[in-house]
């Protein structure tokens, strides 16, 4: 008897529901989709590795209990990324609605399919562009291989902790001019970034 690895229940459902969305009614028309996540940025990003001498540290200051957290909220069509915004804290219920109503909805076209990935914000039904006579569906669980916003992302991550921001402002600034300057390198996936909006939690 050969010992084989054990495979959980909740792993069977998400390659369940990973194989049944491909069996819904999907529109893969390229300049139809939209897809929209989130990305948490902080002024505590610094390069994960670099160069140095065989056998020595290479040293990278980071602060240490005393940094500010950023989320980053986009959506990547065709055409680049649209519709940025950068809120002064994590995402919560209320600011993800006023993203949704005062960032998203303007630059919509009717008949666009947008794909929400799965964090707990965009489950209310408030969050819904469904007024605009488009679509909204959800990529299945654990699956950020479904949703090309995030080459995106790790690619604006990447630029982000190369220059090692410590500021609130200089973090916003540094994520358009990056994105920005990416373009001539990726058009697929970095393109024209239109406009980001900034918001402070307490004003919203």
């Amino acid at each position: 008897m050969s010992m084989k690895p054990l495979s959980s229940a909740l792993s069977m459902m998400r390659k369940t529901s990973r194989l049944a969305w491909f069996d819904g009614p999907l529109d893969l028309d390229p300049a139809k989709l939209v897809f929209i996540d989130e990305t948490g940025l902080s002024t505590k990003m610094s390069l994960l590795r670099g160069r140095s001498q065989c056998g020595e540290y290479r040293p990278s200051a980071v602060p240490h209990c005393h940094w500010k957290t950023t989320t980053f909220t986009g959506a990547l069509k065709l055409s680049g990324m649209t519709a940025s915004m950068v809120l002064d804290g994590p995402m919560y219920g209320v600011a993800f609605l006023a993203y949704i109503e005062q960032v998203l909805v303007p630059l919509l076209r009717p008949r666009q399919r947008h794909y929400y990935g799965q964090f707990a914000c965009s489950q209310s039904r408030r969050c819904s562009p469904s007024h605009r006579s488009c679509w909204l569906l959800y990529l299945p669980p654990c699956s950020p291989d479904f949703n090309p916003i995030e080459m995106a992302f790790s690619k604006l991550k990447a630029l982000l902790r190369a220059k090692a921001e410590r500021s609130v402002d200089a973090l916003w600034d540094t994520s358009v001019k990056s994105f920005r300057s990416s373009n001539h390198r990726n058009v697929q996936t970095t393109s024209r970034l239109q406009v980001m909006t900034r918001n402070k939690t307490d004003a919203l």
